[in-house]
């Protein structure tokens, strides 16, 4: 959270460096995902933690904020 690209981060920029290198027609869009979850759960009204040994099934509706983020920062929504 400090603006430091963390040690995940670097992994993940260097495997969309090689995609861009392997697919120069594509366009590969960097997005920080970071608390998408905790948004997702606070939007669902459910705790945040673990349910039988799992995470909470939240991952989804991350996923459709990551998406409506997206679409919203494109002009699309």
């Amino acid at each position: 959270m400090s603006g430091e690209v963390g040690f995940q981060a670097r992994g993940v920029l260097d495997t969309i460096a090689g995609l861009r290198r392997e697919f120069p027609l594509v366009r590969f869009v960097e997005w920080d995902e970071r608390l998408t979850t905790r948004m997702a759960v606070a939007g669902a009204g459910r705790k945040p933690g673990k349910r039988k040994g799992r995470r909470a099934p939240v991952d989804h509706l991350a996923a459709a904020r990551i998406l409506q983020e997206y679409l919203a920062r494109r002009g699309d929504l």
